[in-house]
């Protein structure tokens, strides 16, 4: 029986001699494995559709030990985040959130519309912010929190992952600059309900654009990357899982 989806192509593998196994990260049903048939040759149905980020409604089959890509309806092929490289990393990094930290069949609703919504804002809005707007969006939502205290002088628990006031000898001292950099975009995210991604006033949009704008010509390179590589160490110590395509954004 076949089945329809939407859902986002996060991996691919090659498979036997022309075929390639997608993970998709689905609407309904999460994270599934199907198999494109054929999608190596030079001619094949699917070439253009069994890429990284495409969005897409896919008929699936059930065919031997995997479900079969039988059609395919191009949503949004996410294609502009290919025309610049720190873009394109950035994806990655969603995409490659998403696979190690979702397990597969666990349908995760919330996640998969903030997905559509932050690949499409990669494709045009300041990169960074961005990319750790939905990190701390994404962690929220697996129940970890990230807390942000409003202070000047704050450490990062290395057991916890969260920020505090209070130093402990578990604890790291946060350059001020940098943490006045992620409790910004933190600050301009909570304009937001995560249960209303899509559903935006005008009005507060551009109260978050011009703030992510303003943050954006007053902090350094140096700092964001300094914030980038924090925000990674948060992801490794909340779920002991490391994701190493943050590297290529340093």
């Amino acid at each position: 029986m076949d089945t329809k989806v939407k859902g986002i192509i996060i991996k691919l593998i090659d498979y036997k001699d022309a075929d390639k196994l997608a993970q998709i990260f689905s609407l309904e049903q999460g994270i599934i494995t199907a198999k494109f048939v054929g999608v190596k040759r030079e001619k094949a149905k699917f070439k253009a559709v069994a890429q990284p980020f495409v969005f897409a409604e896919f008929v699936l089959s059930v065919k031997g030990e995997h479900k079969t890509v039988t059609s395919v309806e191009i949503i949004d092929p996410f294609d502009k985040l290919l025309l610049d490289y720190s873009r394109t990393m950035a994806g990655y990094v969603i995409l490659d959130m998403i696979r190690r930290l979702i397990p597969e069949g666990k349908p995760e609703q919330d996640i998969f519309i903030l997905t559509l919504s932050t690949l499409k804002k990669l494709e045009t809005e300041d990169v960074n912010s961005t990319l750790i707007d939905y990190i701390i969006k994404f962690i929220d939502m697996q129940g970890m929190a990230i807390e942000f205290p409003n202070s000047k002088y704050v450490y990062l628990d290395n057991l916890t992952g969260n920020f505090s006031t209070t130093r402990t000898i578990n604890s790291t001292e946060i350059d001020k600059k940098v943490y006045s950099y992620l409790f910004n975009i933190f600050n301009s995210q909570l304009k937001s309900s995560e249960n209303e991604i899509n559903n935006l006033t005008q009005n507060n949009d551009n109260i978050i654009k011009k703030e992510t704008n303003r943050l954006q010509n007053e902090i350094s390179p140096l700092t964001i990357k300094q914030a980038l590589r924090l925000i990674k160490n948060i992801i490794y110590l909340k779920f002991n899982v490391e994701i190493k395509s943050f590297d290529y954004l340093f």
